[in-house]
């Protein structure tokens, strides 16, 4: 059973999934051929990439528990860290000139942001609200026909949960808070 959690949590993990969703605001951008290589290029080597060999070697050196910074203290200066990362992102997404990814990033940004608030006082499951919040992505994007997608929140909460890497209560947090970090940004017409 520990193997298929491990498994879904990985193909699950939020780099993986904000790098899909990347690709998908660029599309939703309108970016397309040459343009959309260049801002994969860019995405990947100047977003992915740092934070990834910085969390890579942090657990390879021991300055953190494992790739899940699981130790809540770890986890405020990775969290402030990757904060600094998001920042000079902005700036990169901003030159790529593509609204729709713009847009995106900062929904993106906001709701790391508030993640990290909320790891102050209760521990989250970034991964389930990152999830969350690609689904509530495509759903906006696509439409309802999208809907069964909804069915990996679920299967995300129990790889988790068997995992020990967050109890249910803080898989179902992190699922509604991506949600409705979703929901309120395309309430206000911003995504």
């Amino acid at each position: 059973m520990k193997f298929f959690a491990t498994i879904i949590s990985r193909l699950l993990d939020p780099f993986l999934v904000f790098f899909s969703l990347m690709i998908m605001a660029s599309l939703q951008g309108g970016a397309s051929g040459k343009e959309l290589l260049s801002t994969l290029f860019v995405i990947v080597v100047g977003i992915l990439v740092p934070p990834v060999s910085l969390l890579l070697w942090a657990v390879r050196t021991k300055k953190v528990t494992n790739w899940d910074v699981s130790n809540r203290r770890q986890r405020v200066w990775v969290f402030l860290i990757f904060s600094l990362f998001l920042f000079i992102d902005m700036f990169i997404i901003k030159s790529l000139h593509n609204e729709e990814l713009l847009r995106f990033f900062i929904v993106c940004l906001v709701s790391f942001v508030g993640t990290f608030f909320i790891t102050l006082f209760w521990k989250i499951s970034g991964h389930l609200s990152t999830l969350a919040i690609a689904i509530g992505m495509i759903l906006h994007w696509y439409g309802f026909l999208w809907l069964p997608l909804l069915l990996l929140l679920p299967i995300l909460c129990w790889s988790r949960v068997i995992l020990k890497r967050h109890t249910l209560a803080q898989t179902i947090g992190g699922s509604i808070y991506g949600l409705l970090v979703v929901y309120i940004a395309a309430t206000m017409g911003f995504v």
